[in-house]
């Protein structure tokens, strides 16, 4: 506990649900750290969980993870929720050429755009400031290899009014976060819409694709765009984004489609952190 005291970053920490036997993260933060921002994601996750079961009968099992609670110590704040698996960034590290193949690369560009677009409907933005390969969780155990959760909602913002419609963009906005994988309009200190989440994608999707972004140890940012389709029609739609608009998920779902059929790729092929006998549909 000492440790966790001390700790600049929240830790997250394995446990046990005693009344279900499912396993379950603690994460905590300490009170001394110089952002808390634990409050603020338990207060996002709880409400997300609450949305989603006012509107939908089933719970989709993904992209949100359950929330179980909140709660603090004299030193320490904590919140429970679903473990998840490793992350992307976990993922990509653990392969020899440091990348996904293209096929994978492709397969997890999908999920988190379907992933964004589901948070996006429940009117939160993840914010680019955080949107990262580390925030992009596989499930548990094989079963769990093919699903892909959204976590990290610290600095998660709620842009949908009162009215139903998007709130009026603010003048400014303040930058916390992954500097690799932010929007240029995140770098200006401008208001952050649906579509900085999914420059967020698009940067992750290049990285997934060749190993590094070529902004990995630079300060100068400058597009980086090509092969496949998809990736180029993505980046002609966020060029061309306003900030009201509503991003066409769907197109850049079916492009992506197109791409994998023309790779021949396979429903039952598996993804590259998956067993060799591992054979599942994988867009299922």
């Amino acid at each position: 506990m000492s440790f966790m005291e001390n700790s600049k970053h929240p830790i997250v920490y394995s446990g046990v649900n005693v009344d279900s036997g499912q396993p379950v993260a603690i994460k905590a933060e300490s009170m001394s750290a110089k952002i808390g921002l634990l409050r603020i994601e338990a207060n996002c996750l709880e409400t997300l969980n609450r949305s989603i079961r006012q509107l939908y009968t089933k719970t989709p099992k993904e992209p949100i993870p359950n929330y179980y609670g909140y709660g603090e110590t004299r030193s320490v704040r904590y919140m429970v929720m679903d473990l998840c698996g490793r992350n992307i960034r976990e993922l990509k590290k653990s392969l020899k050429e440091d990348r996904f193949s293209m096929t994978t690369s492709l397969w997890i560009m999908k999920k988190m755009i379907l992933a964004l677009r589901f948070l996006h409907q429940l009117g939160w933005i993840h914010r680019s400031v955080d949107v990262k390969p580390a925030n992009f969780c596989v499930g548990l155990r094989a079963e769990g290899s093919q699903e892909l959760y959204l976590i990290d909602f610290g600095m998660a913002r709620h842009f949908i009014g009162r009215n139903g419609m998007v709130k009026t963009r603010r003048e400014s906005s303040p930058f916390h976060g992954t500097v690799r994988y932010a929007s240029l309009t995140t770098h200006y200190h401008q208001d952050m819409s649906r579509f900085d989440d999914l420059w967020s994608v698009y940067y992750i999707s290049v990285e997934n694709m060749v190993g590094q972004l070529p902004w990995r140890y630079v300060n100068e940012k400058k597009d980086e765009s090509g092969p496949p389709a998809s990736l180029v029609v993505l980046h002609r739609h966020l060029r061309q984004a306003t900030f009201y608009a509503e991003p066409r998920y769907a197109q850049i779902s079916n492009e992506i489609d197109l791409d994998m059929m023309q790779r021949n790729f396979s429903f039952n092929d598996r993804l590259d952190w998956q067993p060799l006998q591992f054979k599942v549909n994988l867009l299922s």
